[in-house]
């Protein structure tokens, strides 16, 4: 027996040392190399989308590099690349790229972390602009050209994106993160850097970690497109085998040292507005390398399945303590992340809250998890697996480029994709509940534990008390093995299949239309766009708009309570548990001036979505307890979300503007007390009753023939009712002429400024273009006046609406946020700007610039399922020709200067709401 017993030791050890070494294999359509001067290079070729590619330049240094005079430097020079290199001199950079069609910070941007900066550049391949994206490449790599002027400039740029940047979460953080990140160098820097630094830094010392850090063996360069990958290899080489190593400086491996112990912190905040806790289990983040970690991945990604499914029951229990729980994994550096347990509670809860979580935890660290929930969540991950696998062709070149990058910056493996597919599958089938039980009780057993309470009350809890919650929790447990049986169906009628009373067919774009024989209408467009995904929109005038005073709020808050709760026989939890192994997702809303049902799925589960579409209709509910606890969820956070500056703000702007209309109603602890629930399920029933009114707009992968087959089936047997409705036009009537509504709420030294100008345009597709360029054309000159010529901002936007439905009404809101001693300079200078835009028509060659931009975004979205639905939706709503979809680029080439101008004239009136929202007097 001993024998036996050795030998069976030996081949487990030689087994796991195999698994171990078994490495994995690079996705084998890469280019990768390394130049002699030990720069690296990643190229892979993508078709999606067309005719574009993204280009990538990864720096590994960030500000965990930096010397203590120089806290946020790789942050300014990051800054300093779009203002001015060798071949591009001042914002000549942004200039160019917007002339080929590039939007800034959508197409043209960089980030900096703590061991990481990385340059970011979408462009359309036409010409020589993949030549051209080259030399701007290399000019970030060795070529900046650090101007005076400008980087004075930029200065007070980054001190404004500090000073937009200290929100809530960076508050909390810089209060926490002494516990997760101990007393390593991470501690003392943030990529923002410190203000005092930044304030006083000397170009020179900017200029020094330049020289001594951006280094081609430091740099790796990635791209991604519709390219030749031979030909962008050769740019490579061309452009950056020249760049030399300054100097032979070696990076410090900064590592976050254990702390092997629980860590238990209480935090506040003015703004904070809700009570929650963290547990977090340290540990280092492993990276797939070998067979085994992507085992251990699997079985990591079953334990959040797994648990997650029970905590899903906090909703279902008689007032919880813990209104929400949920296991997740979060990262801390690229070497060290945590497993991650979130909990929210109502206030005065905390303790007991961190007990319940626990009694789950020490349920299955004592009994372990049920077999039957782990083959719902092997058969889930394994449908996971299928679809990505089957879309692999359908992933963008985006989503690409960033696990290229995140690999590059981690130097881990991008696992071929086969290789991933296959092992994923072979160890979702494989892996046994002890093994699951077994990691899961590892995790649980890591010393380098931190718990942290989020109090709305300035509560503290000591180490102590939370450890005797803990130890208490492991009194009386529950063994969650034991589960409900559900049935494996979700529909048990045997529907027939209804007639289809119309079928016509637009050719111009691809589009069937049905009506079926009880008056609903369908719009079907077949696409490839993504293989196997389809998309569902059902649209229905009449709303909220339909119902008086005394039953608004009942109707606004109708749909978020049957979300809640279950479907016929079904408890929510169960309906989680029938579509575990499903991609399907299917919501009801009730909005201002219609009722819409919105559908995702894959085209495998089409007919589970048709399934769940016909119950949700016919079979929702409202259940006592999920509402209950919603309704204590709702009271809970109304009673505190006027800590929030910005909540405070706009509700008292909103009533101050339209006159305190009575159908602008905020929650207030009364009114969520008085919802009744069978007023709201009645008035949800009544609004998803007459589905004849219903228009149905899907797009997706699926057969012309297997779609009639189903709408016939699951839409045919909807209810009806021989009623005509729509919506009812409830003008808001507000406050004439310019207004200005100022309050001093920031716990901070910062101004939030909104200006708001209100007209009357008749929506036309014409008319939408003219606004989207207009914005897009006023948007640009304020950046380039009032962020890169005075840095009085770190970011601007203006935004345009214009009403498809209902009575004339527009508007366009430009926001920003600035010093509070320069707010009136800057608000002057939005308001100049404005009147040259309405005064002095726009060059041609500038038009030319926005048009290209327009157009270039066209050809992206044509080919986009979304777009496609959206325009659907758009034309039934206008009441417009489908084929008008098309002639968008016609409308864009034809627009003129004098256009712009009119319509700036037309939109920029003297009904203006400017408001500022200020910090507190005194700071």
């Amino acid at each position: 027996m001993k024998k036996i017993f050795i030998t069976y030791f030996f081949y487990s050890l030689y087994f796991t040392i195999t698994l171990n070494a078994q490495k994995l294999a690079t996705e084998h359509t890469l280019f990768q190399g390394t130049l002699e001067n030990g720069f690296k290079y990643t190229v892979k070729e993508n078709s999606k989308p067309t005719n574009r590619s993204e280009l990538r330049l990864v720096i590994k240094v960030g500000s965990i590099n930096e010397d203590d005079d120089q806290k946020g430097v790789a942050h300014f020079i990051e800054h300093l690349a779009f203002n001015g290199t060798k071949h591009f001199s001042h914002n000549s950079l942004i200039k160019y790229l917007e002339s080929i069609g590039i939007k800034f910070g959508q197409h043209l941007n960089a980030h900096t972390g703590y061991e990481e900066t990385v340059y970011k550049l979408t462009i359309p391949l036409e010409k020589d602009n993949l030549e051209k994206s080259f030399l701007i490449f290399r000019d970030w790599a060795d070529a900046l050209n650090f101007n005076p002027k400008e980087f004075e400039k930029e200065r007070g740029v980054i001190l404004e994106e500090a000073r937009s940047s200290n929100t809530l979460g960076l508050r909390l953080y810089n209060k926490s993160k002494h516990t997760i990140l101990n007393n390593s160098k991470f501690l003392n820097r943030l990529p923002i850097g410190d203000k005092k630094t930044i304030k006083n830094i000397s170009l020179k010392r900017v200029k020094d970690f330049y020289t001594k850090w951006y280094r081609p063996e430091l740099m790796h360069f990635i791209a991604v497109g519709d390219f030749n990958p031979s030909r962008v290899e050769k740019l490579i080489k061309k452009n950056f085998s020249s760049l030399k190593n300054t100097n032979n400086i070696q990076r410090i491996s900064h590592n976050i040292p254990d702390v092997n112990h629980t860590q238990v912190l209480s935090l506040t905040d003015p703004e904070l507005t809700s009570n929650s806790l963290s547990v977090q289990y340290i540990d280092e983040t492993i990276y797939p390398r070998n067979h085994k970690d992507i085992k251990d991945g699997v079985i990591e990604g079953i334990i959040y399945n797994l648990f997650n499914l029970k905590a899903e029951e906090q909703a279902l229990k008689e007032n919880p303590y813990a209104t929400t729980i949920v296991l997740k994994n979060q990262k801390i550096s690229n070497k060290k992340g945590s497993y991650a347990f979130a909990v929210t509670y109502r206030e005065g809860n905390a303790l007991n809250a961190l007990n319940e979580l626990y009694k789950i935890i020490f349920s299955f660290q004592k009994n372990g998890f049920s077999e039957e929930n782990l083959n719902l969540v092997k058969k889930h991950r394994l449908a996971l697996n299928e679809k990505k696998h089957k879309r692999l062709s359908d992933i963008k070149s985006k989503k690409i480029i960033s696990s290229l990058v995140n690999s590059a910056i981690n130097n881990s493996i991008f696992v071929d994709y086969e290789e991933k597919y296959q092992l994923k599958k072979k160890y979702l089938e494989e892996i046994s509940l002890s093994e699951v039980e077994t990691k899961f009780k590892q995790i649980i057993k890591i010393q380098n534990r931190v718990i942290t309470f989020f109090t709305t009350n300035n509560c503290k809890i000591s180490k102590k008390e939370t450890l005797a919650s803990i130890a208490h929790a492991k009194k009386n447990l529950i063994d969650y093995k034991k589960i409900k049986k559900i049935p494996k169906k979700l529909l048990d009628e045997n529907l027939t299949h209804q007639k289809i009373s119309h079928k016509n067919y637009f050719k111009k774009v691809d589009i069937y239309e049905f009506i079926l024989e009880n008056g609903i209408k369908i719009n079907f467009k077949k696409t490839n766009f993504t293989k196997n995904k389809l998309i569902l929109y059902a649209t229905s005038f009449g709303g909220t708009s339909l119902y008086s005073l005394n039953q608004l709020q009942p109707a606004k808050k109708a749909s978020h309570f049957v979300q809640k709760s279950g479907i016929g026989k079904f408890s929510s939890v169960d309906i989680i548990k029938l579509l575990a192994s499903k991609d399907v997702s299917v919501s009801l809303n009730i909005s201002k001036l219609s009722e819409s049902i919105y559908v995702t799925a894959n085209v495998v589960d089409v007919e589970s979505m048709f399934e769940l579409i016909y119950l949700k209709v016919q079979q929702s509910k409202i259940e006592k307890i999920p509402a209950d606890n919603y309704k204590q969820y709702l009271k809970d956070r109304v009673q505190k979300e006027d800590k929030n500056p910005k909540i405070k703000f706009q509700k008292e702007r909103s009533l101050f503007y339209y006159k305190h209309n009575p159908r602008i109603q905020y929650d207030t602890p009364q009114t969520i007390d008085k919802l009744n629930n069978t007023q709201m399920i009645n008035i949800f029933k009544d609004r998803f009753s007459d589905m004849n009114n219903f228009t149905f707009f899907i797009v997706g992968d699926i057969e012309v023939e297997d779609l009639e087959l189903l709408i016939s089936k699951y839409l045919g047997n909807l209810p009806i009712k021989h009623r005509k409705e729509s919506f009812i036009e409830r003008e808001k009537p507000f406050l004439q002429g310019k207004q200005q509504f100022i309050k001093a709420y920031n716990n901070e030294n910062i101004s939030n400024i909104e200006i708001l100008f209100k007209s009357k345009l008749q929506f036309t597709k014409k008319t939408k273009i003219l606004l989207n360029m207009m914005s897009s054309i006023l948007n640009i000159k304020l950046r380039e006046l009032i962020r890169e010529e005075k840095s009085g901002i770190y970011g601007i936007s203006v935004k345009n609406f214009i009403a498809r439905i209902g009575k004339k009404n527009s508007n366009i809101k430009i926001k920003f946020s600035c010093d509070p001693k320069r707010k009136e300079e800057l608000i002057a200078l939005v308001y100049e700007t404005i009147d040259r835009i309405k005064r002095e028509s726009i060059t041609q060659k500038e038009l030319n610039i926005y048009q290209k931009k327009f157009q270039k975004k066209y050809e992206i979205d044509i080919k986009e399922n979304t777009y496609w639905l959206l325009n659907m939706i758009y034309s039934h709503q206008e009441n417009s020709e489908i084929e008008d979809i098309l002639k968008v680029p016609n409308i864009i080439n034809r627009i003129t200067t004098k256009e712009i101008m009119q319509i700036a004239n037309n939109v920029f009136l003297n009904n203006i709401l400017q408001s500022e929202l200020n910090p507190k007097l005194p700071l």
